[in-house]
């Protein structure tokens, strides 16, 4: 929780003060902050009034009864909901490493890995959603990293279940030596 606040402090959304003793924490949204949850609170009406327009209201409750079902696991990997009703979803926390600009396309793609996606014996459907999420949130190709990005990225992998394979099934990285490195290139 305190790193989540300390990037809203950053962003200038919130404000920390101290408490009436030194172990309490005062949070408060800035005017800034209430001026952003406005402006998101009415993007996020109208992305809902367009949703429902594009895939009808059937296919609507379809997406929510899908997401509703996965309710707890995207919890843990950082989204909170504040309302899960028939027709309304309401998103009030995203995954640190999530951009708002994401949301929608994260949330389509992994509908449609779970309408789609038969999952192997050996994955549960938390192995589902970190692929889902792997695939969306996956570094595009042909953009520049620094150094440090590039570090971060290879730590991460390195964290992973199993690192050696991407979310499709695919090596991720192989060990050469001397003989196969010759082989390929004489």
């Amino acid at each position: 929780l305190g790193r989540n606040i300390r990037i809203l402090e950053r962003m200038k959304l919130v404000s920390i003060n101290s408490g009436i003793d030194k172990r309490q924490v005062q949070i408060e949204l800035t005017n800034y902050g209430v001026f952003t949850l406005k402006e998101a609170r009415k993007a996020w009406e109208l992305v809902q009034k367009k949703i429902e327009l594009k895939l009808g209201k059937k296919k609507q409750e379809q997406l929510i009864e899908i997401l509703k079902n996965i309710q707890e696991q995207l919890e843990h990997t950082g989204f909170g909901f504040s309302a899960f009703e028939e027709e309304t979803i309401e998103i009030n926390g995203i995954p640190v490493s999530v951009k708002e600009s994401e949301i929608k396309n994260i949330l389509e793609c992994l509908v449609n890995d779970i309408r789609t996606d038969i999952p192997d014996v050996g994955f549960s459907q938390n192995d589902l959603l970190a692929k889902s999420l792997a695939k969306s949130l996956a570094v595009k190709t042909g953009k520049p990293m620094n150094v440090e990005e590039q570090e971060h990225l290879v730590h991460q992998l390195f964290a992973c279940k199993e690192p050696t394979i991407s979310p499709n099934n695919k090596p991720v990285l192989m060990i050469l030596d001397a003989s196969d490195i010759d082989k390929k290139f004489n």
